[in-house]
């Protein structure tokens, strides 16, 4: 037997609940009933409202309107992300001047980064991983550029980073005194560290972001499992790295959320100028 919780306005705009526990071919007929004697089938509200029952009627004094929440999710995931960001970054703002005692909306920061530092990690290594286990020869070819472009790429971020400071420079305040670091004395040891960064313990690569040993680690099991794998555990491999990258779109669909959250912060802490 079914049990359903529906909402029904009636043509006053009076909104109650029937509790049914009918087989839905039961429930069909009471509800052509209902219509019939001018009663409009709202939405679905099982569990939704502050409800107090009287037999088999439960009125609700407010029913949730599922159908408007569903239209405001499509609206918002129909707008462009840049768009989403940037009225992020305004609302993060205003509410930095407007309420700055709100220390609970920093959480919407601290979250998102988060989240993107804690599944970054896993899923360069799954895609790596999958893309050499399923690739053939000329996809591996493709995969030298792309790690030569993940190089290039990572040089420029360093020197624009580099450039802009240089250009903006910014007074941060240390809560502590940083402890000094030996500065490498040679190309030798430099070279040492980049090696030891490479064979570095796979499970302490994922945890600690070291995303050189997270290639290189990934790149061996995939060649691996291009070997060795079945075609059931490549397509496990492939499909694990599907769901990883779905998951990073959920996250970055939240971006302008995460991104208020650090606007907020930066402002209460630094204000506007």
């Amino acid at each position: 037997f079914l049990q359903i919780v529906f909402c029904i306005r009636t043509v006053k705009n009076h909104r109650v609940s029937l509790l049914l526990d009918e087989k839905p071919e039961k429930s069909a007929k009471v509800f052509d009933f209902l219509k019939d004697k001018g009663y409009n089938l709202h939405v679905p509200c099982r569990g939704i409202g502050k409800c107090v029952r009287s037999g088999r009627t439960t009125w609700v004094e407010e029913c949730f309107d599922m159908k408007t929440l569903k239209a405001i999710v499509a609206k918002y995931n129909a707008t462009s992300l840049i768009l989403r960001i940037l009225v992020g970054l305004i609302v993060g703002a205003v509410l930095a001047v407007l309420v700055p005692g709100a220390g609970w909306l920093e959480e919407f920061g601290n979250l998102f980064v988060g989240a993107l530092k804690g599944i970054a990690p896993v899923l360069v290594f799954v895609i790596v991983a999958s893309a050499l286990a399923q690739g053939t020869s000329k996809l591996d070819r493709r995969f030298g550029t792309v790690i030569w472009l993940y190089m290039l790429t990572t040089f420029l971020a360093a020197a624009i980073a580099v450039i802009t400071s240089f250009l903006f420079p910014q007074t941060i305040v240390l809560a502590e005194a940083a402890e000094s670091e030996v500065v490498p004395q040679g190309l030798g040891e430099v070279l040492s560290t980049l090696l030891t960064n490479f064979v570095a313990n796979p499970i302490s690569a994922l945890l600690n972001g070291n995303y050189i040993g997270i290639l290189f680690w990934a790149c061996l099991f995939g060649l691996a499992m291009k070997k060795y794998g079945t075609e059931s555990t490549k397509v496990f491999l492939a499909n694990t790295a599907d769901a990883v990258s779905q998951i990073v779109r959920w996250i970055i669909n939240l971006a302008p959320f995460g991104i208020m959250g650090l606007v907020y912060t930066n402002v209460v802490n630094n204000g506007l100028s």
